[in-house]
């Protein structure tokens, strides 16, 4: 990652993901990402920990990262787990160590995409589940209208591509 990347990210007010959780769809998504998640967890692009912290909550062993020294503070001041500054197309953690791999409305920030889903896919483990989510429409425009896909997939037994 770059340094104008992640101050890019930095220049954000420090509050800036609590637009995040006081939309009733973005409640939504990130209740259903947390139910949806399994074993040991690794929440890439994690913000302030809205999500982390609700898989948390739910008894899951959480890691998290994202590109923003103001979002792991963040994080790390709204619950108790391991929070790190990290680039999703280098991820500092051992292949396979993941039951499941949350990636919350980043992809469509990285370019080329192929460099982040490699990484995640890398880290995620033999029969772990890769959750997806992606926005789609308008998402902090007047009507505030923001929906959003999720879809999990799964790594295959013989670490096949995805």
């Amino acid at each position: 990652m770059s340094l104008k990347e992640r101050q890019d990210w930095d220049r954000y007010p420090p509050d800036f993901t609590k637009l995040f959780e006081g939309d009733p769809a973005q409640r939504m998504r990130a209740s259903l990402l947390a139910k949806m998640a399994r074993g040991r967890v690794l929440d890439v692009a994690c913000g302030d920990g809205f999500i982390s912290d609700l898989m948390r909550r739910r008894g899951l062993e959480v890691t998290a990262c994202d590109i923003s020294n103001q979002r792991v503070k963040a994080a790390k001041r709204l619950f108790d787990a391991d929070v790190a500054v990290a680039d999703v197309r280098c991820l500092p953690f051992p292949d396979r160590s993941f039951d499941t791999v949350v990636a919350g409305e980043i992809l469509e920030h990285l370019d080329p995409l192929s460099d982040g889903l490699a990484e995640i896919e890398r880290v995620c483990g033999e029969g772990g589940q890769i959750l997806i989510s992606l926005p789609i429409g308008n998402v902090f425009g007047v009507d505030r209208t923001h929906r959003w896909w999720i879809e999990p997939l799964a790594v295959s037994d013989s670490g096949g591509r995805l």
